[in-house]
């Protein structure tokens, strides 16, 4: 950042940026990362030892949409022992993204060195050996071939059934198709004791909202992701009134009902953006 120079960089890095680290990463140069991202559910993550949750992942996908950085990222499918209905459950939450830049749906890749490698008995998998076309590239024996691979064949002790992903390929497709009409289209602006979300998506139609002051405190308060408990302490602590845990959470659910938030687990995060960057600072009180 300091240089002087002009640089256009790509970084592989972690998906539980804050928002100053991916400031930073804009400023240093960096326009386009691949932070790891490979599932929309926290309960997927979670089988696959990622140490993040949906929310982290959701919430770096926004931060680097407001400031200007592409996100390369996956959703994988095939894994062993995952609960097949989190696939169904991630196809209803694609029309809230789709502002955001989209996955690409892949089938699970064995890796060396990763988990379902070093011990796939655990992982309920079995290795099959190197992929066959290396023979053709290399001509090595079966030995050398499994030394030299990155990349293995596998089968899964119990294959998952038929289409159990064919929902969430669809919302995927639709995303992808329609990325450019509408990356950015959901977008808010702070007035005086007010906020204002614009969105124009395509999977909700042009939509205005208005928010009073204790909406946008709540609704600005969740764009690192929080809790109604934590949430609720800040306002009433602001507003210098009372407002219960439920009251809090009841409004929460109402924005995401209306697409404008993410619920991972009773964490809430807000999902449009400021219409600079230079406006997602402080919050106001309510």
């Amino acid at each position: 950042r300091d240089s002087g120079t002009d640089l256009r960089l790509f970084w592989q890095t972690k998906a539980n940026l804050s928002l100053e680290q991916v400031r930073l990463l804009h400023d240093a140069g960096v326009r386009a990362i691949r932070p790891g991202i490979e599932s929309l559910s926290t309960k997927i993550l979670r089988s696959m030892q990622k140490g993040v949750t949906a929310l982290h992942n959701v919430r770096v996908l926004k931060w680097c949409a407001q400031y200007g950085i592409h996100v390369a990222w996956n959703v994988i499918h095939g894994l062993p022992d995952e609960p097949i209905d989190e696939y169904a459950r991630m196809a209803t939450v694609v029309p809230s993204l789709v502002h955001l830049p989209p996955p690409a749906l892949v089938p699970l890749t064995l890796d060396r060195y990763s988990p379902y490698h070093t011990d796939p008995a655990r992982h309920h998998l079995r290795v099959l050996g190197p992929p066959t076309h290396q023979r053709a590239l290399f001509g090595r024996e079966q030995r050398a071939l499994t030394e030299l691979a990155w990349t293995f064949e596998y089968e899964l002790e119990t294959p998952p059934p038929a289409g159990y992903v064919d929902a969430l390929r669809v919302g995927i497709t639709q995303w992808r198709a329609d990325w450019h009409r509408n990356q950015g289209t959901l977008r808010h602006r702070r007035g005086p004791a007010c906020l204002v979300i614009q969105d124009g998506r395509s999977t909700t139609g042009a939509r205005r909202f208005v928010l009073d002051a204790t909406e946008a405190a709540a609704y600005l308060g969740c764009d690192a992701g929080t809790t109604p408990m934590a949430l609720a302490e800040r306002l009433s602590s602001n507003a210098g009134r009372t407002l219960t845990v439920d009251a809090v959470r009841a409004m929460l659910r109402q924005f995401v009902a209306e697409r404008l938030m993410f619920e991972d687990d009773d964490h809430f995060l807000s999902l449009s953006l400021p219409d600079s960057p230079l406006l997602a600072a402080p919050v106001p009180a309510a």
